[in-house]
Parts: structure tokens; C-alpha cells; sequence
């Protein structure tokens, strides 16, 4: 089925395109960690607090969403306005660390164009440029889509003044910082109803990589690399004409802070 076909290839990168300020590891557009790209402050305030007497508005050394000052980046369709403390109109939530939205949406605003709404004739005639986008393909563009990460996937604050969302905040790399990501896809079609399900984790720091997968120091396999410091840890999908294809790895329960569990900042 050409629709299953593409989320496995597409739904699992859903979890880097959306949260940094970097290239996607896999230098291609892929949700997760760049449409979130360049989530940066004003122009005139680059990282800098503020409050010039405290770190930060709250004092604490970091700068929140909450504070106003955090805005989308240079080239996103909301360019210049601060990030929503609550849902913005893509059906991003940096701050409770959730999106949950039609697919598309979750490219489109990094890619430079306004929410999509429904009536794909419509945005066509308004937007012709987003043919040429691959989220926008027919057969994906309307699943709902349910993204969730924890704190050390993409933070809620900016504390070290680089004027981003922090990533895997207190470790050098994504390797053992405890990131995790889900996204839970559904949708129907002729054939019935449809689910697609993907857990995303960092690699902890004593495993090692063989043959395409990474394994733990006792050579226990934890799951496909992804992205070189990720793992597939569960991917399961249902409804007609598939089928369950891989279970949660148990070895991987240490990482305890469930995705959307948005940081009370």
C-alpha cells in the first residue's frame, strides 16, 4: 500500500525535522528535529537576557517561552512572533512538548507557508509552491498526527543564550542524555481505518553500533540505528493489510520521563 510505504519511510523522521536549530542527522527535510529548526530569539536580542542583572527572566539562567522573547525563525511563515505557550495554529505545543495536527502541518510552517486547513484545492491556488513539498503528497498530507518528546528530546527554555529551544540539555550529545519521541499516525482509507506507531530513543552511552543496530555492552539488541544516535525501539502498525512488525525493547525502560511531559517552566 503506497500510503504505508511512504510513513515508514516519512512518519519515522516525523521525529527530527521539527526541534532544533541543526540540519535533521539525516540532512534531509524529516519531522522531528527541524521544523522546529532555528527556534531562535528577536534579531536585536540574539541569547542575550533580558534582564541584565539576572539570567533570564525568572532569574534562574534560562529564558522560557513564558517570557515572551523566544520567537519562530528566519524563513518560517511566522517569522519574528513569539512561540505559542500554548497550541500555535500548526498544532505545535513547544511548551508541553506535544504536536497534534494533520501531517503536513508539521512541515509547513519551517517550510514557509500558512496552516492547512483541509481544502487542498484551495491552499494549491494559494500556495503553489507547496507541491513541491513531499509532506504534501495526496496520500499523506490529512493523517492526524500525535508527536510527543521529553526534555531531553527539545526543552521548553533557552539556558545556555544561544537563543534556541535546548536540546538534550546537561549532556554533550544525544548519546545517553534519555531522549525519547513518539509519533502515533491514524488514518482512513479504502481499505478501513489505520494506526502507525514509532518509539524514538537515544542511544545510551555503553551500547555500540553492528551490522545496522545498536547493542548493549552484554550484546543485547536494542533496536535499528537511526540518525546514528537513535534507536527504534517499537514500531507497530494496524488496520487492514498490515501488520505488527516490531515490540517495545524492555531494555530501554531506564528512560523514564515520558515524551510530552512538557518541563513546569
Amino acid at each position: 500500500m503506497k500510503k504505508l510505504s511512504l510513513l515508514l519511510i516519512l512518519a519515522v523522521m516525523v521525529s527530527v525535522m521539527v526541534f532544533s536549530c541543526q540540519k535533521s542527522p539525516m540532512g534531509i527535510q524529516a519531522l522531528g528535529n527541524d521544523d522546529m529548526s532555528n527556534i531562535t530569539k528577536k534579531p536585536d536580542n540574539p541569547g542575550k537576557p533580558d534582564n541584565p542583572g539576572k539570567s533570564g527572566k525568572n532569574g534562574s539562567g534560562c529564558i522560557s517561552i513564558k517570557d515572551g522573547s523566544l520567537t519562530y525563525p528566519p524563513g518560517h511563515f511566522l517569522e519574528g512572533q513569539p512561540l505559542e505557550l500554548g497550541y500555535d495554529d500548526y498544532g505545535y505545543n513547544y511548551h508541553a512538548h506535544i504536536f497534534n495536527g494533520l501531517y503536513v502541518n508539521a512541515y509547513l510552517g519551517a517550510a514557509g507557508f500558512p496552516p492547512y486547513t483541509g481544502d487542498a484545492g484551495a491552499y494549491e491556488q494559494e500556495n503553489p509552491g507547496v507541491v513541491m513539498l513531499p509532506a504534501w503528497d495526496a496520500d499523506l498530507r490529512d493523517i492526524k498526527l500525535v508527536m510527543k518528546w521529553n526534555n531531553a528530546w527539545l526543552s521548553n527554555t533557552d539556558c545556555d543564550g544561544d537563543g534556541l529551544l535546548d536540546r538534550h540539555p546537561g549532556t554533550v550529545s544525544y548519546i545517553n542524555s534519555g531522549a525519547r519521541l513518539t509519533n502515533h499516525l491514524t488514518w482512513e482509507d479504502e481499505l478501513g481505518s489505520h494506526e502507525s506507531y514509532r518509539k524514538i530513543v537515544a542511544a545510551p552511552g555503553d551500547a555500540y553500533q553492528d551490522g545496522g543496530f545498536w547493542y548493549l555492552s552484554d550484546g543485547t539488541v536494542l533496536g535499528e540505528i537511526l540518525w546514528n544516535s537513535f534507536v527504534i525501539v517499537e514500531e507497530e502498525n494496524s488496520g487492514e493489510g498490515t501488520a505488527d512488525v516490531r515490540p517495545a525493547s524492555p531494555q530501554l525502560d531506564v528512560y523514564n520521563e515520558e515524551p510530552g511531559s512538557g518541563a513546569p517552566c
